[in-house]
């Protein structure tokens, strides 16, 4: 496929007329029609054109990139992941700063209420402060949903933190999973971020009743599924 066999399908599927090129560009109109009729393109050409309607250059570049559909397809994808990105560059705007995560202790029946430190910066490092002890990690934001990742090797620990994206205020709940390698059962809890320190009373009236929250899974019960399920159809 050829550049200019390229250039027509981009303005077929882009509705971009030939007069909006040459206004655009600041080009005689004919000149778009001799470029179509002597299937020729120029390299200036053809970044000038991307740049002028923010196509992605690839189109051009990559030879795997040869019928009409695959530059349709890449052009929408392109789009999705532009959104995507737009998007999680608003929501670390909104996240980056100091929280205070309250949750009941990992501990079974622990009626404890924990208050961890969590700084989230700009290039989507994460730090959870418990107990004067840092620990680092990173956040992974989606289309709907972020996760929060913090993997202590050292510990051997781990924590995941899922939340909504469209929940995120100044107070918000999410889901918070604590593993710890050398036990064998997992916790998860619901875990409030807040923008301020609260008080006792008012975490206790926000997170209820730990029975409500907190859910302790038996590691072993998972590995005993294994034996019941379809071996060559597990993705990991």
């Amino acid at each position: 496929m050829t550049n200019i066999e390229k250039f027509i399908s981009v303005k077929k599927i882009l509705d971009i007329s030939s007069t909006s090129i040459a206004k655009i560009l600041e080009i005689n109109k004919t000149n778009i029609t001799h470029w179509e009729k002597s299937n020729r393109l120029k390299t200036l050409h053809i970044y000038a054109f991307c740049k002028a309607f923010e196509i992605p250059l690839e189109i051009f570049t990559n030879n795997s990139i040869n019928s009409h559909q695959k530059i349709a397809d890449y052009i929408t994808q392109t789009k999705e992941n532009s959104m995507l990105y737009n998007n999680s560059q608003k929501l670390i705007q909104k996240l980056q700063n100091e929280w205070f995560i309250y949750i009941y202790s990992s501990e079974i029946d622990n009626k404890f209420i924990l208050e961890i430190k969590c700084t989230i910066n700009e290039n989507y490092q994460v730090c959870l402060s418990v107990e004067q002890t840092d620990y680092q990690g990173k956040i992974y934001i989606l289309q709907d949903q972020s996760l929060i990742i913090v993997n202590n090797i050292e510990l051997e620990h781990k924590i995941y933190i899922t939340f909504e994206n469209n929940k995120i205020d100044t107070l918000f709940f999410s889901c918070l999973k604590y593993k710890n390698n050398l036990l064998t059962a997992s916790v998860i809890n619901i875990a409030l971020f807040s923008k301020e320190s609260l008080s006792q009373e008012k975490i206790e009236d926000l997170l209820g009743n730990i029975g409500n929250n907190k859910i302790i899974i038996d590691d072993n019960m998972i590995r005993k599924s294994f034996k019941y399920m379809d071996k060559s159809k597990i993705l990991f």
